[in-house]
């Protein structure tokens, strides 16, 4: 572990830890995430960690998680960490005492077992307003969706956040859309995400 200074990095991982309120912590889930340049795209599950980083990852958890409970907080908590170009892991770079991006698909793993799993970010700004089916039919049209035999191919988890006009704007329509690409093979989950960017673009003035 190291502390102070500015560090070049090799790359970003969050955890999630759950502190119960007789003080018990669990660390669960962690990912690589990734960033283009400062800005959230993606998490990748499992993620292409050694397994003395990952134990070292449980270990920094157990520890944070006992702390937070020393001053009174309980329940889950999202942490953002680094590993350094030298292999050196900064264990805490931001904590979010609450439910974040991360957490909600925390339990994909344990569903879609000994599969590659890469969450997807984007921000749309089409001309018009696009909807969940809009997404769905374009994925379909391309074979692009999750086939539910193979458990491979893309699934779109949000329609909430779509794109909505601005209120008395004439600027583009603004929203977000989440996605999941599944497949057996990190290969084939960088083409699934390849052909998901392109069709994402179109969204985009």
């Amino acid at each position: 572990m190291a502390c102070g200074g500015w560090y070049d990095k090799k790359g970003d991982v969050n955890y999630q830890i759950y502190v119960s309120p007789e003080g018990q912590v669990t660390v669960f889930s962690i990912k690589e995430q990734l960033l283009r340049d400062t800005v959230y795209i993606g998490s990748k599950m499992p993620p292409e960690l050694e397994q003395k980083v990952l134990d070292s990852y449980v270990e920094y958890g157990q520890k944070i998680g006992r702390y937070l409970y020393e001053i009174g907080f309980t329940g889950v908590a999202g942490v953002d960490s680094i590993i350094t170009e030298q292999d050196v892991c900064i264990p805490i770079i931001e904590i979010n005492g609450r439910f974040t991006l991360s957490t909600y698909i925390s339990f994909v793993n344990q569903i879609l077992k000994d599969k590659k799993i890469l969450s997807r970010y984007f921000r749309l700004t089409p001309e018009k307003p696009v909807n969940y089916t809009d997404i769905c039919g374009k994925l379909d049209k391309e074979g692009l969706l999750i086939n539910s035999d193979t458990k491979e191919g893309i699934f779109v988890y949000t329609s909430g956040t779509l794109p909505y006009k601005l209120h008395d704007s004439n600027d583009c329509c603004v929203g977000r859309a989440f996605a999941l690409i599944v497949s057996d093979s990190w290969e084939k989950v960088s083409i699934l995400n390849s052909k998901l960017e392109n069709i994402m673009e179109t969204y985009s003035k």
